[in-house]
């Protein structure tokens, strides 16, 4: 974070800050996992595996398109780069899509889901929502990425897609 401020990021950085919030996720629905199982059986493991698959598999798909959507030396630009082609991609239903929703994904926003549900006594509703959702997030990542990035030698597509916007 006081990297960012004085706007000092590394690729290091960028990546330790990447891993270090998947490893949270990872933590925290690990241990959602073992309380769910505790309060309501087996079957809570399994949802828990499921979620913990689809989270670890969205960590490495994010961190791959990151390689193909920035530059080496600036991968922090890979989600305004992403963003930038997403919102350029209006003609696509599934960048409509993923565009209206994107809001409810965004890792900040995770933890406000968690005291939600957990104060609502529907952590387990959660469980089932973030397992589903973290298969289809990978899925839409290697999906985009592919759509986006496709030719990984090619430099990122971003001063082209900067002069398309610029000419709407």
């Amino acid at each position: 974070p006081i990297s960012r401020i004085k706007f000092a990021d590394s690729p290091f950085g960028t990546w330790l800050e990447g891993f270090i919030d998947g490893l949270s996720y990872l933590l925290l629905f690990g241990g959602a996992a073992v309380g769910l199982y505790k309060h309501h059986g087996e079957s809570q493991l399994l949802v828990g595996a499921a979620l913990l698959i689809g989270a670890a598999l969205t960590i490495v798909v994010t961190s791959l398109g990151r390689r193909h959507g920035a530059p080496a030396d600036r991968p922090n630009e890979y989600l305004g780069n992403f963003y930038r082609l997403l919102e350029k991609d209006s003609s696509n239903w599934i960048s409509r899509v993923s565009r209206q929703i994107q809001a409810f994904m965004k890792r900040g926003v995770m933890i406000h889901y968690v005291l939600i549900f957990t104060l609502l006594h529907g952590l387990q509703v959660f469980f089932y929502i973030a397992a589903i959702s973290s298969h289809l997030t990978w899925v839409l990542a290697l999906y985009f990425n592919r759509r986006f990035f496709r030719n990984p030698h090619r430099s990122v597509p971003v001063p082209n897609i900067q002069k398309g916007l610029e000419a709407q």
